[in-house]
């Protein structure tokens, strides 16, 4: 969570470093609800980096954690990051798919400020 502030921040080093010590941590405990925010925040770390195959890389692992533990909230989150790379990229066939698959995730989980901002997202990468 504190790599993620730094990330907000603008503080990218910092950030990365505080994160991957959390990866580690989570790594070697076993805790895949933390290896998958680990990742998800590398994955935003390298996007803001421009290192985009990093980013797509970090974030299809924080999708694998999440998934395995089978917390679709946050991996439908994850979805919304790689849609955003996505767009980045200029790949529309991958945001219009992973924008899909987080709307349906919080459709079924009846979450309306994320089925908004799902909307939201889609109208605004696939004008």
């Amino acid at each position: 969570m504190l790599g993620e502030a730094r990330r907000v921040t603008g503080n990218l080093e910092m950030a990365a470093e505080l994160t991957r010590q959390g990866l580690e941590v989570t790594s070697r405990t076993h805790w895949p609800f933390g290896v998958g925010w680990a990742q998800l925040v590398l994955g935003r770390i390298a996007q803001a980096r421009g290192d985009f195959s990093e980013a797509e890389t970090r974030l299809g692992e924080a999708l694998r954690a999440f998934d395995s533990m089978e917390n679709r909230y946050f991996g439908a989150r994850a979805y919304l990051d790689l849609a955003k790379l996505a767009h980045v990229k200029g790949d529309r066939a991958a945001i219009a798919s992973h924008l899909g698959e987080a709307r349906r995730r919080f459709q079924e989980m009846a979450i309306p400020r994320y089925i908004e901002l799902g909307e939201a997202l889609s109208a605004a990468l696939l004008p």
